[in-house]
């Protein structure tokens, strides 16, 4: 995975700022995520569709962080 690729477009955050975040913090829901990171509060395509719908979202990187991948 390429940690420096952009995920939340609105607030410039990157897949590894996101992952760290997750890990650091124990974040167990995307819901959480959002509510505790600036993501999703813009134009919220970053959620569950990823900005060029190429489904790179917030959600996929939840899914790999709980499944031990990244």
């Amino acid at each position: 995975m390429d940690r420096e690729r952009i995920v939340c477009v609105c607030d410039e955050i990157t897949a590894g700022e996101i992952i760290d975040f997750i890990k650091k913090n124990e974040i167990n829901s995307l819901e959480f995520l959002i509510e505790e990171m600036p993501v999703g509060d813009k134009c919220e395509s970053c959620i569950t569709d990823g900005f060029d719908d190429d489904g790179f979202s917030l959600l996929k990187i939840m899914k790999l962080v709980k499944s031990g991948e990244v």
